[in-house]
């Protein structure tokens, strides 16, 4: 599976995927983002996602246009989606959200999934990542996908980079963490680092579509792209890609990974 972009996936996700809400998606992913995912989806053709973190449903909507009608969604967040969010009357998509809440840890794919070689998990749910990596080892899944996969020092939650990276900050503890975290996780014993990052087979941090740095709490982060910085590439196509530069500060390191049997 070859997941390096082009153009022509700017071009097909722009004339045939992209909608308005994308850019009104505040708190959630944003176009760079989106973009990611639309383009693993493409690649990957799952035939079930489970997404914990649905936020506004607006990632849920951006699937069920990818993949089509016969894909199963599982949709999980502790928030109900509110009344301008996007909410999939399609069959195939079950929500366990609001008062009918299933956190991933509890859910129990024996009873709702035949084939987990076909799954997707979508964590775009701020959760200590490497938590959610062990509990998809225990679930024996294959395929995931993560939101906020922050850099070294960078971030509220324990990611899957910073595992691999050793980021020994203390804010990855629940009763040291900062004040706008969710987390709801308890931090890994860190001396299985090591054990658990051996068990990820293929890890692609997608880039940027244009090369930016990003403001956060913590402070600033270059970001690779695609379109590189200060090249003719990136200067010729500010105004073809334009919605991509203007939201090239949005950019939040989503990752692919999979995990070896």
């Amino acid at each position: 599976m070859n997941l390096k972009y082009t153009t022509e996936d700017l071009d097909d996700f722009m004339n045939n995927v992209y909608f308005d809400n994308i850019e009104n998606n505040v708190g959630g992913m944003k176009i760079n983002d989106m973009f990611s995912l639309y383009f693993l989806l493409k690649n990957l053709r799952p035939t079930i996602i489970i997404e914990s973190g649905v936020w506004n449903g607006f990632s849920t909507k951006l699937m069920r246009k990818v993949l089509g009608d016969d894909c199963k969604i599982i949709c999980l967040d502790p928030r109900e989606i509110p009344s301008d969010g996007f909410i999939d009357s399609n069959i195939n998509t079950i929500y366990l959200t609001g008062n009918s809440f299933v956190d991933f840890k509890k859910l129990n794919l024996e009873e709702m999934i035949n084939d987990k070689e076909t799954i997707l998990c979508f964590f775009d749910d701020h959760q200590n990542s490497a938590q959610r990596l062990t509990q998809c080892i225990e679930k024996n899944i294959t395929h995931v996908f993560f939101n906020d996969n922050y850099p070294l020092n960078a971030g509220s939650h324990y990611s899957i980079q910073h595992l691999i990276d050793n980021d020994s900050r203390d804010k990855f503890n629940l009763s040291s963490q900062y004040y706008y975290s969710i987390n709801t996780l308890p931090h890994i014993d860190t001396n299985d680092r090591l054990k658990l990052i051996n068990k990820i087979d293929k890890y692609v941090v997608f880039p940027n579509i244009f090369s930016s740095k990003i403001y956060l709490h913590e402070g600033t982060f270059d970001t690779d792209g695609f379109f590189h910085e200060n090249s003719n590439e990136y200067n010729e196509n500010i105004n073809k890609y334009n919605i991509f530069y203007k939201n090239r500060q949005e950019y939040c390191w989503n990752t692919y990974l999979t995990i070896k049997k």
